[in-house]
């Protein structure tokens, strides 16, 4: 949360490359902006419970439950970045392209 309010101030697209330079930045009022934001508590929200999903069926020691933790991990993540950042090209594009990095690590 803290590197995206010294950068864009979104949850998605922070980029080194463009907002490497910080200095002279007021950090306190972009971090607080970016907590009264509605969309950085569904993120986070997101990932807590798909780290927990993940955490729960990786605990049947079960390969396939594994695999079943990942992917709906992912999912869960994914439907919440569409859903808080809303479905743009920058949110959709990255999620398609990690289903399709983790569908070729599984096979």
């Amino acid at each position: 949360v803290v590197l995206a309010a010294l950068g864009t101030q979104s949850m998605l697209g922070w980029g080194i490359a463009t907002h490497w330079m910080m200095g002279g930045t007021n950090t306190m009022a972009l971090l607080g902006s970016m907590v009264t934001k509605t969309s950085t508590w569904i993120v986070i929200a997101g990932w807590l419970v798909a780290a927990l999903v993940q955490s729960l069926l990786s605990m049947q020691r079960r390969r396939w439950m594994e695999i079943v933790g990942l992917v709906l991990g992912v999912a869960i993540v994914a439907a919440v970045l569409v859903y808080a950042l809303g479905p743009s090209l920058q949110v959709v594009i990255p999620i398609v392209v990690g289903f399709a990095v983790l569908l070729a690590v599984m096979v």
